[in-house]
């Protein structure tokens, strides 16, 4: 992968973002659930993003769960979003080291978990970090973006009946970003996320 197909992907991505920020505001971003592998979805966008950790000299491993998931209904496609944007900023806030990807399950909720070594999250940061717009002190000199992928992120995981949170020793002392969904949910196929009621 060239610098400049990661520049254009940086910048697809972004306006992909806003324009789904800019759906949820009116209460029109659509959720379609259908059968969804999450094993499957997050090998996927490991293999995507291998050149990012190649290109940093960082190390990426996958922990699959002990024993098979069952494929459940989900918006596949937001999911896979949610995975991107937390790998992806693994790898942006992670300049040595190693990250790792766990898939876990408990039987009524998979959860999924991104550990890095990086720059962590200061006590200031962790009361934001899912806010609109919200970014880290020096996210300027070190990555692209304008702070929505973990606001998407949380609409997107509430909208499974889901949690998502990140946790921190502190400032360079890496992180874990994770969501939780149930295996089972009662949400439709069309569902719409109603932003003013969220």
């Amino acid at each position: 992968i060239t610098k400049a197909e990661m520049t254009n992907n940086t910048l697809i991505a972004l306006s992909d973002e806003l324009l789904n920020v800019s759906r949820i505001e009116r209460g029109s971003l659509e959720f379609y659930f259908e059968e969804t592998d999450m094993q499957e979805l997050i090998t996927k966008v490991i293999d995507q993003l291998q050149p990012l950790v190649t290109l940093k000299h960082l190390e990426m491993n996958f922990v699959p769960p002990a024993k098979p998931i069952p494929v459940i209904m989900a918006d596949k496609q937001k999911l896979r979003q949610v995975v991107t944007n937390l790998i992806d900023n693994a790898i942006k806030y992670t300049s040595k080291g190693h990250i790792s990807v766990h898939l876990e399950c408990d039987g009524e909720m998979i959860t999924v978990e991104v550990k890095d070594t990086g720059r962590g999250i200061s006590k200031e940061e962790s009361k934001t970090i899912f806010q609109k717009f919200s970014q880290g002190k020096d996210l300027l000199t070190r990555a692209t973006g304008l702070g929505v992928g973990l606001f998407l992120a949380k609409m997107i995981i509430t909208q499974h009946h889901g949690k998502i949170w990140a946790e921190s020793p502190g400032v360079n002392q890496g992180s874990v970003f994770a969501f939780s969904i149930p295996m089972h949910s009662e949400a439709s196929n069309t569902a719409v996320l109603d932003f003013n009621k969220s």
